[in-house]
């Protein structure tokens, strides 16, 4: 008897991710996830990183947290100092994100045609 159709086998959810120490913790640390039909597809073991899960959404919040800390940390951006950028996407908002979060200001210029969303 016994439908069911578990085997008997209790499927445990998976453990919580890594409590970050704020948005510059989270910036890098992104999951891999394993891509199952290009695996099976080559007989390799194919993962993506999942760059995309950084605060920003973009691979662009790690060029943006090391643009700046090099900045600091040679003195070409004072603490509290102002960080400018032209831009028309991501980068910009990766670096706004970055300096907001390490105690700076960001003024960046988007063209006129740029997406509303950025």
């Amino acid at each position: 008897g016994g439908g069911g159709g578990g085997g008997g086998r209790k499927e445990h959810p998976p453990p919580p991710p890594p409590l970050m120490s704020g948005i510059l913790g989270a910036i890098g640390n992104t999951p891999l996830m394993r891509v199952a039909s290009l695996s099976a597809a080559t007989g390799c073991e194919i993962l993506i990183k999942c760059e995309f899960a950084n605060p920003g959404g973009s691979v662009k919040d790690r060029v943006a947290l090391r643009i700046i800390q090099e900045a600091l940390d040679s003195g070409a951006l004072a603490p509290g100092g102002m960080v400018t950028e032209g831009t028309a996407g991501s980068t910009g908002v990766s670096l706004a994100m970055v300096a907001g979060a390490m105690g700076c200001r960001a003024h960046l210029v988007l063209p006129d045609d740029a997406a509303v969303e950025k």
